[in-house]
């Protein structure tokens, strides 16, 4: 199936070594000593939920758990093009690219690139 027939769908990230050491700096250590065990389950456990989400209607969500943390809507054929951005919060831009018709790869500034596969289509 061609990589413009499926532009929609829910993505799941994949936790790189980069990611999981970014989530160890950012977080864990940090946090006092006697915390960082539940800290580091609690961002574990948020980073093996995420999902970005591409639905009709150029629609973007982001969420983790069933918790939504970002929805935005853009113009009109914005998330079917090879890449695109969104701005997450006021002065926060995420790019997304499509590395085929199921993998996407999210890019923000000082955090390491985020992989998502598709879960299922929309």
């Amino acid at each position: 199936m061609a990589e413009e027939a499926l532009p929609f769908g829910i993505f799941r990230a994949v936790p790189s070594d980069e990611l999981l050491a970014f989530v160890e700096r950012a977080f864990v250590e940090p946090a006092p000593e006697a915390q960082r065990d539940r800290v580091r389950a609690e961002a574990l456990a948020e980073l093996t939920a995420a999902e970005l989400e591409l639905a009709p209607g150029d629609l973007v969500i982001s969420r983790s758990g069933g918790q939504e943390f970002v929805r935005v809507s853009l113009p009109a054929g914005t998330v079917t093009a090879a890449s695109f951005n969104f701005e997450k919060v006021p002065g926060v831009w995420v790019r997304v690219e499509r590395r085929g018709p199921d993998v996407l790869v999210a890019f923000q500034g000082g955090k390491p690139a985020i992989e998502f596969r598709r879960l299922r289509s929309s």
